[in-house]
């Protein structure tokens, strides 16, 4: 006799709009949990609990927190900026084309369609135009924004990564040249709260630094080589250089730029000094690519 097929239960709450489709929803092998969920909260579901083991250390739980972050830019933005056209696109219809059908006079219909409209909303017509125009622009720059958000991801686990070091290895903290004066520890009232400063005032300097600085600094606190050998360490320094590019400049190459690139190997691909750079759907996902690796490896090697 054939065993019998194991089941699991979804449950979605449908909203009350137009387009009648689910706001929310559970997943679970328990029958009980499902009917008794009403919708006012979102639970995780069973099998996202049961497909990520928990984390046995700081670094391991640092790592899957990193992984979850990157994530985000890894699934959400392409998802996004596929999107994003096709919704631009039902919105200037219903922005533009349908004011001018339901004020105007069909004069042509089929594959194209014309209209007449009485000149007093052309005012209205061509601010609905310009909005949209302006919307599209703002679009088109969204990658730059998402590559300065995947940076600044990269930055909070580094100093995430750098207090979790110095929690499990107390002694190189005990090198730090942090200091804090008599009053400061008076102040503090602890031992503990006084490592915390001096961690943190660590942690702020090493991040102010530049991403390579910033790496030599862990190599020289380690005492070992975090970047010799690694393919992808000159991709990781254009990336982090070409969003100050976006922070700094609005995406205009500098002469630092390039020269930064260059005493790291990057391939530059004949960008000069004043051209905006462009990212590309292409680039962008070898970006987060990239990102992620090189963040796995230090917290894997540390």
């Amino acid at each position: 006799m054939s065993q019998p097929t194991k089941s699991f239960y979804a449950k979605f709450r449908m909203d009350n709009g137009p387009l009648k489709i689910w706001d929310a929803f559970i997943i679970s092998e328990n029958k009980d949990r499902v009917d008794h969920w009403k919708g006012d909260e979102h639970p995780q579901s069973d099998a996202a609990v049961s497909a990520e083991p928990a984390p046995r250390n700081e670094f391991e739980s640092l790592a899957a927190s990193f992984q979850n972050s990157i994530n985000i830019f890894q699934n959400t933005v392409p998802f996004i900026m596929r999107m994003l056209p096709v919704l631009l696109q039902l919105m200037d219809d219903r922005s533009v084309r349908e004011f001018t059908r339901k004020r105007g006079v069909c004069l042509e219909k089929g594959e194209f369609e014309t209209y007449s409209l009485s000149i007093e909303y052309l005012g209205e017509l061509t601010r609905r135009i310009e909005r949209g125009t302006s919307i599209r622009a703002g679009v088109a720059s969204l990658p730059n924004m998402f590559l300065v958000r995947l940076v600044s991801a990269y930055d909070k686990f580094l100093s995430d990564l750098i207090r979790v070091i110095f929690m499990e290895r107390p002694e190189l903290l005990s090198s730090s040249e942090r200091n804090l004066s008599f009053k400061d520890l008076i102040e503090i009232g602890s031992v503990e709260a006084a490592r915390e400063r001096i961690i943190d005032k660590e942690i702020e300097t090493v991040i102010r630094k530049s991403h390579s600085e910033q790496i030599s600094w862990l190599e020289s606190k380690l005492n070992m080589p975090l970047t010799k050998d690694l393919d992808i360490w000159p991709d990781f320094i254009e990336i982090c250089e070409r969003r100050n590019l976006f922070t700094h400049t609005g995406g205009v190459i500098s002469e630092q730029y390039l020269k930064i690139c260059k005493d790291h190997g990057c391939s530059l691909e004949d960008k000069n000094i004043g051209e905006t750079i462009v990212i590309s759907a292409r680039y962008y996902e070898h970006a987060v690519a990239v990102v992620l690796e090189f963040g796995m490896k230090l917290v894997q090697v540390v």
